[in-house]
């Protein structure tokens, strides 16, 4: 008998991969190996080439995948909520990389894990409210809307960029968010960005290229193999995950 793994994430998202069972049954959107075989007419790849990618709403490949929003300007005062996980630990990156000044939040464990991704400041959220800094944000990413919106927008400048990666709660809570988002952006208050966003080559590639340059690397939690694919879930779903979580199919 195998064991079934049924997502426990926001209802809205549940809805959209089926009501009574999920449409997809292999769950996970990014993926990387090798290359088994391929059609008579690819060129781009051959038998034994590495490869990584995205899977999208498609799903199928057991991982997590990065949502990167408009381009930062530098010297722009950026803050990632949620700066640990798998999400976070690239959106501290990309900023850095784009010549921000990035403030990041995390919980005590992960402050040093934070610094090192190249962080200027952080704030430790079991401990300080970052809501209460008197200096203004630029843009917010705010990881599964635990920044607390629309509370958190008046820490962001007029007409700043409020990016929400994800949900968390019921669909209620999420369109609430929604409804408000809109409000705000119609308001001309501050640019609400959300939605899902489609694997595109060449920001495959643009990452690819960080990668190899050492600008940019990936932040491995913990390790699965298949078998032990329903413990992967729930570690992931504890609200407590740090970095990636890679699921290793022998």
């Amino acid at each position: 008998m195998k064991a079934a793994v049924i997502p426990q994430g926001p209802l809205l998202v549940r809805l959209m991969n089926g009501c009574r069972r999920p449409k997809v049954s292999i769950l996970g959107v990014d993926l990387a190996g090798t290359v088994a075989s391929v059609g008579r007419s690819v060129t781009r790849f051959a038998a034994g080439d590495h490869v990584f990618g995205s899977r999208g709403d498609k799903f199928g490949a057991h991982a997590e995948f990065v949502c990167v929003a408009e381009d930062i300007q530098p010297g722009e005062r950026v803050l990632v909520h949620g700066a640990a996980g798998s999400l976070g630990t690239f959106g501290v990156q990309l900023a850095k990389h784009y010549g921000a000044h990035v403030t990041a939040v995390c919980g005590t464990t992960n402050v040093d894990l934070v610094r090192s991704l190249g962080a200027d400041a952080i704030v430790d959220y079991t401990k300080q409210d970052f809501t209460r800094a008197d200096a203004p944000y630029d843009v917010i990413c705010d990881v599964l809307g635990k920044a607390g919106f629309p509370g958190s927008l008046h820490s962001l400048a007029p007409r700043g960029r409020y990016l929400l990666v994800g949900f968390s709660g019921g669909i209620l809570a999420i369109l609430a968010a929604l409804f408000r988002g809109a409000w705000t952006h119609l308001r001309e208050r501050a640019v609400f960005v959300a939605g899902p966003a489609r694997p595109v080559q060449a920001d495959l590639e643009f990452l690819k290229a960080l990668i190899e340059d050492r600008r940019l690397r990936a932040v491995i939690g913990r390790s699965y193999l298949l078998n032990d694919i329903v413990e992967a879930h729930r570690y992931a779903d504890s609200g407590h995950k740090v970095g990636n979580v890679v699921v290793v199919i022998p």
